[in-house]
């Protein structure tokens, strides 16, 4: 869960044409923190995806829109991946 945060970050923040250092200073917050979110090693608090929402000028809506279709996009994938394997594991027994 915590790679999806990152995942939809780091995609506003570029959008935004940002770096981290830019975003961080802009937020209030130091960049290492934008980087271990971004990392993956840490999630955002409710604070923090506020305040990143609101320095951005984005809606909650729309971060967490992005959020449930990378969240979507993940279980799909995972979905075809295990079915696939399931597929060449039936093909061996024929």
């Amino acid at each position: 869960m915590d790679r999806i945060y990152a995942t939809v970050m780091i995609q506003f923040r570029k959008e935004a044409r940002l770096t981290q250092k830019s975003l961080a200073k802009k937020m209030g917050i130091t960049q290492s923190a934008i980087s271990k979110i971004e990392d993956g090693s840490n999630k955002p608090t409710n604070k923090t995806i506020s305040k990143f929402c609101r320095t951005l000028g984005i809606s909650a809506n729309e971060f967490f829109l992005l959020m449930a279709l990378q969240m979507f996009v993940l279980a799909f994938t995972q979905e075809i991946w295990l079915d696939d394997d399931d597929d060449e594991e039936l093909d061996n027994y024929d």
